[in-house]
């Protein structure tokens, strides 16, 4: 043969190697018509949201501005003008009947925030009232949640502020900026309330707002520059000659330190005595309560304090179960889900 031809039939393919492709493929296609089927992954299953209780639904059902405002002038001013002289006299102005309201309804809204699931059309009352009078959800709820926990009402709301930004490890300017933050919500909301006229709600509003503007101006405004600046804080040896209105101020740091002391919380008023009372009782704290005939007011008042303690724990120890709990589910959904893919 030519030199052409034999080169030419060095490209010519081998008739034996396609014929085993042919054969190799013709018994690989039907291989191809199967799919390998994975088992669906079942979706996470979302926390059922808290179901509120027959006594919070009527009671915030029957809700109206005025009462609202009431209620929360009285907070507001024992958390920002004056510290009660005594647990009764403290709570003396909520009755017995409306106790209960309030409490039920507070610890709704304590485990619907905890949970995260909203609370849907059951505080649709309560939440009409908030836009009609432009007063903040979110700050009138936790309101209401803080007067529910006995252990939360042994402070006022600025104490827990200052609790709660030192425990994040928080700067000294940073809690500063944080209570002056605090401060502006608690301004707008008191500006907007509503309580009833001609009453000592309406006189404790007057109070009330020019105690948080004071507070803000006159004991929080000056620690920031001295913070941020390094502007001299005056004190009564340093400035007798300045306008009484700055003396006042002084005064003010005082208050709003006494303010940050704990508070003795009358246990009574949320059904909470000692270990030889039943937990059926009304919420009254009268005085034909159960009680040891052979303790003293002192040792009730501890063991009642005791028994708060010990519920409270059992609580968190109960939501740090549950929450541990939700993780192991979610570590377990995510591992079937990539067992899933694998497969």
């Amino acid at each position: 043969s030519t030199p052409q031809s034999s080169k030419s039939s060095a490209f010519q393919p081998d008739r034996r190697h396609t014929g085993l492709r042919s054969l190799f493929t013709k018994f690989r296609e039907p291989a191809v018509s199967f799919e390998l089927l994975t088992p669906p992954s079942s979706p996470p299953i979302p926390p059922s949201p808290p179901v509120i209780s027959k006594l919070a639904k009527a009671f915030v059902d029957s809700m109206n501005a005025t009462q609202l405002s009431n209620f929360l002038v009285w907070m507001l001013y024992y958390d920002t003008v004056e510290l009660p002289d005594s647990p009764e006299n403290w709570y003396k102005k909520i009755d017995h009947m409306e106790m209960r309201g309030w409490v039920a309804l507070g610890s709704y809204l304590f485990d619907a925030l905890e949970a995260g699931q909203g609370y849907g059309f059951d505080l649709v009352v309560l939440d009409s009232i908030c836009d009609r009078i432009r007063l903040q959800r979110s700050t009138v709820h936790e309101f209401l949640a803080r007067f529910a926990d006995p252990e939360k009402m042994k402070y006022s709301i600025l104490a827990s502020t200052v609790q709660t930004a030192q425990q994040d490890d928080a700067s000294t300017l940073k809690v500063l900026d944080t209570i002056q933050s605090k401060l502006h919500e608690l301004n707008k909301l008191a500006t907007n309330l509503k309580p009833q006229q001609n009453s000592q709600y309406e006189e404790w509003l007057a109070a009330l707002q020019t105690r948080i503007r004071a507070f803000s101006h006159l004991v929080i405004g000056p620690r920031i520059a001295h913070v941020r600046t390094g502007k001299p804080l005056c004190t009564a040896a340093t400035c007798d000659q300045l306008p009484p209105e700055i003396k006042d101020a002084i005064k003010l740091n005082y208050a709003y330190e006494a303010l940050q002391q704990e508070r003795i919380v009358p246990l009574t008023r949320y059904n909470i005595y000692n270990h030889t009372s039943t937990t059926n009782h009304s919420i009254t704290g009268s005085s034909d309560s159960p009680r040891n005939s052979n303790a003293s007011p002192d040792e009730e008042t501890e063991r009642a304090r005791n028994h708060a303690i010990h519920l409270m724990v059992q609580n968190t120890e109960l939501r740090t179960q549950l929450s541990t709990m939700k993780s192991a589910y979610d570590k377990l959904v995510d591992a079937n889900e990539k067992l899933a893919r694998r497969i």
